[in-house]
């Protein structure tokens, strides 16, 4: 019989749903927004109100699931222990600075999150 753990499916969900994040805002930049700015103003603004709104709420859904799933993965797997190193660390790099790119690439997809 197969048996699934939860962290197996937490690892799938956060993986497929950072994928899915990733994509759409691929599409966004690469697509969306080059096809709206060849359009003539009256269409882009009709476009944009009416597909947007969507896309961004699909956002919202992908970076809360991410984030999430991965919070779930991290009590998981380490049961919060790790949170204090977690702040030991990113209070020990906020004194460096090319050495820092790791947390602040963490850094920068959590505030990319967050208007979502």
């Amino acid at each position: 019989m197969l048996e699934i753990s939860v962290l197996t499916i937490a690892r799938w969900v956060h993986v497929l749903a950072g994928a899915a994040w990733l994509g759409e805002v691929i599409v966004i930049v690469f697509v969306l927004v080059p096809s709206a700015l060849r359009m003539q103003p009256a269409a882009r603004l009709d476009f944009v109100s009416r597909v947007f709104p969507r896309i961004f709420q699909l956002a919202s859904v992908l970076a809360f699931t991410t984030l999430a799933a991965g919070a779930a993965l991290n009590y998981l797997i380490t049961g919060w222990q790790n949170l204090g190193l977690l702040f030991q660390l990113a209070a020990w790099h906020l004194h460096c600075h090319w050495r820092c790119a790791w947390p602040a690439a963490g850094a920068v997809s959590l505030l990319c999150g967050a208007p979502h």
